[in-house]
């Protein structure tokens, strides 16, 4: 089966969105198939996640933006190159950031975005390859621009199936609302992908129901899953020190609309007034690129001293500091019908130390992940609970029990997912070709 996969995000990017994509090519070639990835050509800051392209083709288009539009995103994501800008100007970049995020423009979600750019090259690209036509196309979002050119090889007739994966919703997402009048052409570009795509596949239950309101097309959840390549090659040396303080990892972005950490702050001030030598003994250690807000609510609860910033840090050190930990902070949506299962959840899942699940409501698909895989505690809102979990962490930690499940957790190995989407493109392009479908061992 001959397979093209639409997606900027793609090694050596380094992000969760690449690692799914490139684990999807990865599977699929290593099974047999004909697999090409349309990208973007990657800039040299866009590192940090080399990986093996052996056996698959990759076409990669240059994303020609205007050079002011660059500075807007740099800006509005916080790369800035001035380390000290003076306040009025710290002011504007500030408030900038703030609605460039709760609108999702240049950042991957809404429209206006960077790649905006790339779709033209992109599409020429692909409708003048030399693999054309391939029995399926798999288009990946965000951002939505990935669904665009994917819309068009499949109206150009350069693919017989188009599937259309979603990592995050685009015109109905929770927590990027858009900018007017774009919101219009998005709608409409929404609805015309919607009729003429041939299935789905989104990442959680939560984001599937949403989705099967707004089509016919068959949807499969496929969780992002984790690398187990990553996990077992990691180098033996330890990110975090062993001096006798217990530390709480948090990797990844927080979001503070959705994601409520402060059950978590209110238990270790709870445990400073009771036992101040045992949570003194706790440091909370975050990597990520939102440091600030992490670091401006310490300062509010007055625990900004023991609260330690790592900044963005790649995959594989990620991963180190997770399996270093102590323990490990995982925080749940208090609005479940947001159904966002991000990548590391499912690292978590694969590292030994107990997860920690703070926020969320009883029964949601987070806490019952963790619950079902034997991974942690489900501790909610219950601040008690939390600050008597944090004194066992530092007092008696072999007391913070988990029994997990291997098969459980095995079952979300990003391979296995992949090869489970794998067997719903075959189905599908079977079905548009009325054949049953094809092992490629045996084509």
């Amino acid at each position: 089966m001959k397979i093209l996969l639409v997606s900027p995000y793609f090694p050596p990017l380094n992000a969760v969105a690449s690692r799914r994509v490139y684990t999807f090519a990865r599977t699929w070639a290593d099974a047999g198939h004909d697999v090409t990835v349309l990208t973007t050509t990657k800039r040299d800051d866009q590192v940090g996640m080399e990986r093996s392209t052996a056996g698959m083709n990759i076409i990669d288009t240059s994303l020609r933006t205007p050079a002011f539009l660059r500075r807007v995103r740099a800006s509005a994501i916080g790369q800035v190159s001035d380390t000290t800008p003076a306040p009025h100007k710290a002011g504007l970049k500030q408030r900038l950031r703030a609605w460039t995020q709760s609108r999702g423009v240049y950042s991957s979600v809404r429209m206006p975005d960077l790649t905006d750019f790339w779709v033209n090259g992109a599409i020429d690209a692909a409708t003048s390859a030399a693999h054309r036509p391939w029995d399926v196309v798999v288009s990946s979002s965000g951002p939505y621009t990935a669904h665009r050119v994917a819309h068009a090889i499949r109206a150009q007739d350069g693919s017989r199936t188009w599937v259309a994966d979603f990592r995050d919703l685009w015109t109905q997402n929770h927590a990027r609302r858009g900018v007017f009048p774009f919101t219009l052409r998005e709608r409409m570009l929404e609805r015309q992908m919607f009729a003429c795509v041939d299935g789905m596949t989104t990442v959680s239950e939560g984001l599937a129901q949403t989705l099967r309101q707004r089509t016919r097309a068959p949807i499969e959840v496929i969780y992002n899953g984790y690398e187990e390549s990553a996990h077992r090659t990691l180098e033996d040396a330890r990110v975090l020190p062993a001096d006798g303080l217990k530390r709480l990892v948090y990797t990844g972005t927080w979001y503070p609309d959705g994601q409520q950490v402060q059950p978590f702050f209110d238990a270790w001030r709870a445990l400073i007034a009771d036992e101040p030598s045992v949570a003194r003994a706790i440091r909370l250690v975050v990597a990520g690129q939102d440091g600030r807000a992490w670091m401006a609510i310490a300062e509010q609860n007055g625990l900004a001293d023991m609260v330690e910033h790592h900044g963005e840090l790649d995959g594989a050190a990620a991963l180190r500091m997770q399996r270093d930990a102590d323990a490990l902070l995982l925080l749940d949506w208090h609005d479940a019908s947001r159904g966002v299962l991000t990548g590391k959840i499912f690292d978590y899942l694969r590292q030994t130390a107990p997860i920690l699940t703070i926020g969320g409501e009883t029964g949601s698909p987070i806490g019952s992940i963790i619950e079902a895989a034997g991974r942690g505690l489900v501790l909610g809102h219950d601040v008690p609970r939390i600050a008597d979990v944090l004194q066992t962490m530092v007092n008696a930690p072999a007391d913070i029990h988990t029994e997990p499940v291997d098969a459980v957790i095995q079952s979300y190995d990003g391979e296995h997912q992949a090869q489970r989407m794998l067997d719903m493109l075959m189905t599908l392009t079977a079905d548009a070709a009325g054949t049953d479908p094809v092992d490629p061992d045996h084509a």
